[in-house]
């Protein structure tokens, strides 16, 4: 081979004419037979493969394997730490801190904070808490401790993937009402992510679950029926539904929506999202998506109670309130008829957790939507009627804690007076109270922990055993209506 940059005088004109005789010479000396045989073979090649990969003919479907097991591997976290811990410091607190922002004080209400497995040991020595409830100085008040080993040790091989305890999390929370907890859970390094849901006594023992791919965030409706997204995987069609639209997805499609449980535990009813949209002839939203293998992505639902149909003549009682990540769209869905009554497209960008307030509107986590110069993340009103948005925090630079940046994840919880919000950053470690009316921070927690139990626990070696960790959701608790005793002599003594 020549090196045209070797510096002995190749890369001249005159020896690159030297060189191109000699190619020409080889040529000429080729059988003319043997040119064409090797010519047919070619095409031959060309053609196969073209079949190949339009009939996922051999060797296309290995190397499409191939292909996606070094995405999956490029994928994989490490997972010898917490799920939760989003990065080690030495300088941050060694438990949650929590500061009163406004001069005025927040509200007063206690608060369940979402946790997982081997966090807050000091507080949960033995698994860590999987959840616990606290008043406005941080004090611990109650708090559930989940054997992991136990509640996914029949898991099998209905996931894929790294199945470890410690790879399993929970993210949505709901009050069982006797002082216990619905929780959805998901799972890092496996597939699918989605893992199901589970019923948690106040003792922290498991009633009931279901390895179902239900996910995100859940909550309870007015008769006591639990609500979650739920995921059935779907064998990637040629287009969705009777739409000209192409699936641009080799496998499996996560066909996503809604599941409702009764109390101890049935599957009452479900509700595809994809189906819907069907129905509702709405061709545009399956052009809107950006993951065809992930073509939903509902990652949030509410329920309408009699008192926001009310106060808002589009509502019905029971009517279900979806975000839905992929297309940026939040839809009111009729649980009458199970059709979509309103849905806004395209007012926030890649949103989560939209919630209902008192008058029917919408509070929304809008991961994308909001100023760039303020970090691009904000806590949206939406008027449910006409889509109209307005932006409730941040909106100034000054305001505290700006810039608020989340690309992904995050959670809201309303006061039930409809006044305040809790805002979950569960990229940024944080959780800010926000008053609705003046959009101006009233209290806020730094999630972070030590965790040199847990370091010492499992024989690891780290540069510092503390750090912070993701928050994926803080909610108002009502002591009266969570069913706890304790609670409620607690706060009747501090009321």
């Amino acid at each position: 081979m020549v090196d045209l940059n070797s510096g002995d005088g190749s890369g001249t004109p005159q020896a690159e004419s030297k060189n191109a005789n000699k190619v020409l010479a080889f040529i000429q000396r080729i059988d003319p037979a043997v040119a064409a045989f090797a010519a047919a073979l070619v095409m031959l090649g060309v053609v196969y493969g073209m079949a190949a990969v339009r009939l996922n003919l051999f060797p296309y479907t290995m190397a499409q394997d191939a292909v996606i097991a070094a995405k999956a591997l490029g994928a994989i976290e490490d997972d010898e730490l917490m799920t939760g811990l989003i990065r080690m410091d030495e300088n941050a607190p060694s438990t949650p801190k929590v500061e009163q922002v406004a001069p005025n004080g927040s509200g007063g209400e206690y608060l369940l904070v979402t946790g997982g497995s081997g966090e807050y040991l000091s507080e949960c020595p033995t698994w860590g808490c999987l959840a616990w409830i606290i008043d406005r100085s941080g004090n611990v008040v109650h708090k559930w401790e989940v054997d992991f080993d136990e509640l996914f040790g029949d898991l099998g091989r209905k996931i894929k993937g790294r199945r470890k305890t410690l790879n399993m999390y929970p993210v949505g929370l709901a009050p069982t009402g006797d002082g216990g907890l619905y929780v959805s859970f998901h799972g890092r390094n496996t597939f699918p992510y989605q893992i199901g849901i589970a019923r948690i006594s106040e003792s922290g023992d498991v009633v009931w679950k279901h390895f179902d791919n239900a996910h995100h965030w859940i909550t309870v409706g007015p008769k006591g029926n639990v609500y979650a997204p739920s995921m059935r995987i779907l064998k990637a069609p040629e287009q969705f539904g009777d739409s000209g639209v192409n699936v641009r997805c080799d496998r499996n499609v996560y066909n996503e929506g809604v599941r409702i449980y009764s109390p101890t535990g049935e599957i009452l009813r479900e509700l595809s999202i994809l189906d819907l949209y069907e129905k509702s002839d709405l061709p545009g939203l399956y052009y809107s998506i950006q993951n065809d293998c992930d073509p939903v992505h509902l990652n949030s639902v509410d329920v309408a109670t009699a008192a926001i149909a009310a106060r808002n003549p589009l509502v019905d009682e029971g009517d279900i309130l979806v975000s839905i990540r992929e297309p940026s769209a939040i839809a009111l869905i009729s649980q009458k008829t199970g059709a979509i009554k309103k849905i806004h497209i395209g007012r926030t960008a890649a949103q989560h957790s939209a919630n209902f307030l008192p008058d029917g509107n919408i509070l929304v986590f809008d991961n994308q939507g909001g100023d760039r110069d303020l970090g691009g993340t904000r806590m949206a009103r939406v008027n449910i009627e006409t889509g109209e948005v307005s932006t409730v925090y941040p909106t100034r630079a000054d305001q505290p804690f700006v810039p608020v940046a989340s690309g992904d994840g995050g959670q809201i919880d309303v006061s039930a007076d409809g006044t305040r919000a809790l805002m979950s950053l569960k990229t940024q470690s944080r959780v800010v109270e926000i008053d609705l009316a003046s959009g101006e921070p009233l209290w806020t927690m730094e999630f972070a922990f030590d965790f040199s139990d847990f370091l010492e626990q499992h024989h690891i070696k780290a540069q510092t055993p503390k750090g912070y960790f993701r928050p994926y959701g803080v909610y108002y608790i009502d002591p009266a209506s969570f069913g706890l005793p304790a609670l409620v002599r607690l706060a009747s003594s501090t009321g």
